[in-house]
């Protein structure tokens, strides 16, 4: 580099804190006429306001040590990213949603002056009301449903503190996704699981298990499942995941 040449920033190879973020529109304006070519190390030296700046391309002997694989294609990122986890319990897996999870959920009194809203009344005017719910169909529902579920279920840590513990950890939003290593341990679990949800309004429904011992207990029991003939053999639809029975795994869709 020429002895005349004043960096912008001389110490630039020692660690140090950030003086200031420049965004790109006004990259140009800091520019000045300048420009140096370093022989043939690649490098160029640009004259700024704040004094010349070094860039230039990185060679290729650098590129070929590089760790990292940039998935580009689409096929590639679906192939590698599509199996994601491999379900822990595989004998006795079992699905159940929750009817109208997000209906379900009330404010407080004393919070519903802060969802207000106008309605005209024709004859009598504008009338102010107020949502007695949770205002959903926002971004931030799935947390306020989480949170709900997360508060309610607390209650029942002891006096179910097994069941508790397994709803705090298997719901994904509003379907729960878990299972136990035997039909009877799986029964037990999805009983406790229905009535602990029911106290909250929130009925859990379309129970749906590959296990053909435990899907008649629950059709004895009147429990709310779907049709095992249409879903052993087909993948099962949990939000934006599929979960294929067989296999015991999820996927992205």
């Amino acid at each position: 580099m020429p002895n005349e040449i004043k960096l912008a920033d001389y110490k630039f190879n020692i660690p140090g804190k950030i003086d200031v973020l420049l965004g790109a529109e006004i990259f140009y304006e800091l520019l000045r006429p300048g420009q140096i070519y370093c022989g043939d190390s690649r490098l160029l030296l640009q004259n700024t306001v704040f004094g010349y700046v070094v860039s230039g391309s990185v060679g290729d002997e650098v590129r070929d040590n590089n760790i990292h694989c940039g998935l580009i294609r689409d096929s590639d990122l679906n192939t590698t990213l599509r199996p994601i986890d491999l379900l822990p319990f595989e004998q006795n897996s079992c699905l159940a949603d929750v009817e109208k999870a997000f209906l379900q959920i009330s404010l407080a009194p004393k919070d519903r002056d802060v969802v207000r809203f106008l309605i005209d009344d024709g004859e009598n005017g504008v009338q102010v009301c107020r949502f007695n719910r949770v205002l959903f169909g926002v971004n931030a529902s799935p947390f306020l449903l989480a949170a709900t579920i997360k508060t309610h279920i607390g209650k029942y840590m002891e006096k179910y503190p097994v069941t508790v513990r397994t709803l705090d950890h298997c719901f994904y939003v509003d379907d729960l996704v878990t299972g136990e290593d035997d039909a009877k341990s799986a029964f037990d679990l999805s009983s406790k699981a229905a009535k602990i949800m029911s106290e909250a309004g929130m009925n859990l429904r379309k129970w749906i298990s590959k296990d053909c011992e435990l899907m008649k207990q629950w059709q004895l029991e009147h429990f709310d499942h779907l049709n095992m003939n249409d879903f052993v053999n087909h993948p099962h639809r949990v939000l934006g995941l599929l979960w294929h029975p067989q296999k015991t795994i999820s996927v992205f869709v």
